[in-house]
């Protein structure tokens, strides 16, 4: 009767443990698959498939709060938008400083139109808008850029790394 017993909380313990590993296995990462375009993106500085060279990939961001939670660099937000003059310019200088910055930040590109919750954390006054998070903080933020400065940047950056 005691083996028996015994034999059944064995079952049920394991039984337990194995979906407890299943659903974790399951648990979706923040960051997706490479796409061109997305309204919200980890430019992701690697070696593309078939390449020899590192380049900057857009990879999608399935969760935000659990992106912010994972990292463990301060993060470089772009909040831009397609239609502002500025946004190419910002763009091409987020992708460099993600080149840059490999290991000791990471960089993500908002696009506000479709993430104004993400915008409004930013503190995005006009666009297009930096600003640095460390541990999922706000730490600091341009509010607005008139003129992309690399300057500006590069020493809010400083200021986390």
């Amino acid at each position: 009767m005691m083996a028996a017993f015994r034999r059944t909380i064995f079952f049920i313990a394991t039984a337990v443990l194995v979906l407890l590993v299943f659903t974790a296995c399951a648990k979706e990462e923040p960051i997706g698959p490479i796409v061109n375009e997305a309204g919200l993106v980890y430019m992701s500085p690697e070696i593309p498939a078939g390449e020899e060279a590192i380049g900057i990939l857009y990879r999608r961001i399935l969760d935000f709060d659990g992106f912010l939670a994972k990292a463990d660099v301060p993060v470089l937000i772009l909040v831009s938008s397609h239609v502002t003059p500025l946004d190419p310019e910002a763009t091409l200088l987020l992708e460099q400083l993600a080149y840059e910055y490999s290991g000791r930040a990471k960089c993500i590109r908002v696009e506000a139109d479709e993430y104004p919750d993400i915008a409004a954390f930013c503190d995005a006054g006009t666009l297009p808008c930096f600003a640095t998070v460390v541990k999922g903080a706000l730490h600091n933020t341009t509010g607005g850029l008139s003129a992309v400065s690399r300057d500006m940047i590069v020493a809010m950056l400083a200021d986390v790394t």
